[in-house]
């Protein structure tokens, strides 16, 4: 397979699969650039106002080269498209 190719205007598929978006308002977003990876392996897409954040390195067979990090309906979220 090939890396995902972003597309700002694409559709996104929110993961993980029928995860709701978080409820944190550290992770509210109106654009991809308030959002980055976080915790201590990059298994967390959070906003960049969310402190100190830490996730474990626990393997998601949903977390692949295809997943992107962005905003998605307001939230910090992963996705693919």
């Amino acid at each position: 397979l090939e890396p995902a190719c972003y597309r700002p205007s694409g559709t996104r598929e929110r993961l993980p699969p029928g995860d709701p978006p978080s409820a944190r308002s550290e992770s509210a977003c109106t654009h991809d650039g308030e959002c980055q990876l976080a915790g201590n392996c990059g298994t967390a897409c959070v906003g960049y106002r969310e402190p100190d954040f830490s996730a474990t390195c626990m393997s998601h067979d949903w977390l692949d080269e295809n997943t992107l990090c962005g905003c998605v309906e307001g939230t910090c979220s992963f996705f693919r498209q």
